[in-house]
């Protein structure tokens, strides 16, 4: 057998023959072995994915169930704190109605009221109306019927010297 290397031996050839056979038998066992590890691994990351999406399509996931719970108490508490807060709105609502409503009719018992006065003053204003238009009417029927007595009875009027006449009854209009 002839080697590539003339001033090496032949032993120290078959030596390191040798030498590289158990490496390259190491190195492919090495390669074998990461290639396994590799290979277990992505089978184990995708069984232990298969067996979370298998779980969360079947609605078992602790995790989600949890937080569900949780949620649904949240939306609870919010739906009861929304009826709280419509409630209070709904009280407010309904104290300033009253409140407008008491305006409405203090207005009303105030308009009623200067109606009355107005309507008392009206009444007053006529009734002194009247009033003076009566005693002008007594007074001009009484200077009729001393006009009309004094004709007839000229002698007695012009001895007293003074003729009696109605004196009008004036008031004032407040």
């Amino acid at each position: 057998m002839t080697h590539k290397h003339p001033h090496m031996s032949l032993e120290s050839f078959h030596a390191r023959a040798t030498a590289r056979a158990r490496l390259r038998e190491r190195r492919g066992r090495a390669r074998r072995i990461r290639t396994r590890v590799v290979a277990v691994t992505a089978v184990l990351l995708a069984v232990a994915w298969a067996a979370i999406g298998v779980q969360m399509a079947l609605g078992d996931d602790p995790t989600l169930v949890a937080d569900a719970r949780v949620h649904a108490e949240r939306v609870a508490a919010l739906a009861l704190v929304r009826r709280e807060d419509l409630a209070r709105e709904a009280l407010a609502h309904a104290r300033a109605r009253a409140a407008h409503e008491r305006v409405l009719a203090a207005q009303a018992r105030t308009a009623r009221s200067q109606a009355a006065r107005e309507a008392a003053k009206r009444a007053a204003a006529a009734a002194q109306a009247a009033a003076r238009q009566a005693a002008q009417d007594a007074a001009a029927a009484a200077s009729q019927s001393a006009a009309a007595a004094a004709p007839s009875a000229p002698s007695s009027s012009a001895s007293s010297g003074s003729a009696a006449t109605p004196t009008p009854v004036v008031t004032q209009v407040s």
